[in-house]
């Protein structure tokens, strides 16, 4: 009856508004800091700040998956597939490239994106309060990032005696976490016209681009080998190479996987790539698989991450790939909410290889869970986290 409604409210145009009228009273806590007053300059990218990905590198893509293509996801994705991915399929079988490209370059004409990132079509509606408040929720995330990386130092409300919020100058909080961080040469990638966010000397920072930083800083600390399980539209890979990190491994569905493909060959272009089916051993660069040849693959990993995606899948879907981690990776990373059908630690707790290190509260998003677990039977030394 839920998926009913929904679909009702979809078909008349009022689901942004059903969802405003739901989330409003409760939007606000979402937010770190609201007796903090971030000052920004909100914009949009009107001009990219890379170059088209290579006409050699999206041939091999698009081959890679074709032989591929015919998968189709079940559950919650299996629907998002149907309402908005199909098209892409279709164009793929028919080899029509250019439209592809013209898909991938242009995400907020299109629902490519829908469902692992906030640039699809439907998103974008000015009753969508996610939309609305993207920025000051970027800015909110990037304080958070500060206060986890040291940039700033731990809030402590207790103190606030003020009637008037505190200001805090967003651009050099973040110059003050790339520049004790990252090198030189680093940057927010800016693929797509229209993307919205915060403006900094790096470029446009939208939403999802402090999580992604976190998360790569996360994943730097267990090793030089990452695999991400779902990795949305690949941002973490992205910092996770800006960092140092030799070889990232992405596994997800076809049309995510596309999507993860052009966003990194645009914004990594000197990277070694290796496509779904294609045999080529990869010491260090971007692998991308999709899940079916991920389990058959026998490929190591010193840690194997999953962000907001484990508890979005179907039950048996996520037991398995937990099975498959034995073995293959020392650590597995989990940050994912528990307002599911199950939790990941649940599902944890029916593998004795898995031992929970850690467990906390993510330092970036609200109401999710950061769990760190030991897997047993691999022959390694140095266990310190």
């Amino acid at each position: 009856m839920k998926g009913l409604k929904k679909k009702i409210l979809r078909a008349l145009g009022l689901h942004h508004l059903a969802d405003l009228l739901r989330k409003i009273r409760f939007f606000h806590y979402r937010y770190h800091f609201p007796y903090i007053k971030a000052v920004y300059k909100k914009s949009s990218v009107i001009k990219k700040n890379v170059s088209s990905i290579d006409g050699k590198l999206f041939s091999r893509l698009l081959n890679s998956l074709e032989q591929s293509i015919n998968f189709i996801p079940r559950g919650m994705w299996g629907s998002i597939f149907n309402d908005y991915q199909a098209e892409a399929v279709k164009l793929i079988k028919d080899k029509n490239n250019d439209k592809i490209l013209e898909l991938l370059q242009d995400p907020l004409t299109n629902n490519l994106q829908y469902g692992f990132d906030n640039l699809a079509k439907d998103l974008q509606s000015p009753l969508r309060l996610e939309t609305v408040f993207e920025a000051k929720s970027t800015a909110d995330h990037f304080l958070a990032l500060a206060e986890y990386t040291g940039a700033i130092k731990y809030m402590y409300p207790e103190n606030l005696i003020s009637p008037f919020k505190k200001k805090i100058i967003l651009n050099d909080i973040i110059d003050k976490i790339v520049n004790h961080n990252f090198s030189d040469k680093f940057f927010f990638p800016n693929l797509y016209n229209g993307e919205k966010g915060v403006l900094t000397k790096y470029g446009i920072a939208s939403l999802r681009v402090p999580a992604s930083i976190y998360q790569a800083l996360l994943v730097k600390k267990l090793g030089n080998n990452v695999c991400e399980i779902g990795p949305g539209l690949g941002r973490t890979a992205f910092f996770a190479k800006l960092l140092g990190i030799k070889k990232y491994t992405l596994v997800d569905l076809p049309i995510p996987s596309l999507c993860q493909s052009y966003f990194l060959g645009c914004s990594l272009p000197n990277e070694s790539f290796c496509f779904n089916g294609e045999n080529i051993e990869l010491d260090e660069g971007i692998k991308l698989i999709q899940p079916e040849n991920f389990i058959k693959d026998k490929d190591q990993y010193d840690v194997v991450l999953n962000v907001d995606s484990f508890t979005e899948m179907e039950i048996n879907v996520a037991q398995n790939y937990l099975k498959n981690f034995i073995g293959k990776s020392k650590w597995f990373l989990s940050i994912n909410h528990e307002v599911n059908e199950f939790s990941v630690r649940e599902i944890v707790s029916e593998f004795p290889e898995y031992e929970l290190i850690s467990k906390k509260r993510s330092w970036v998003r609200q109401g999710y869970i950061e769990e760190l677990y030991k897997i047993s039977n691999l022959n390694q030394k140095n266990d310190k986290y």
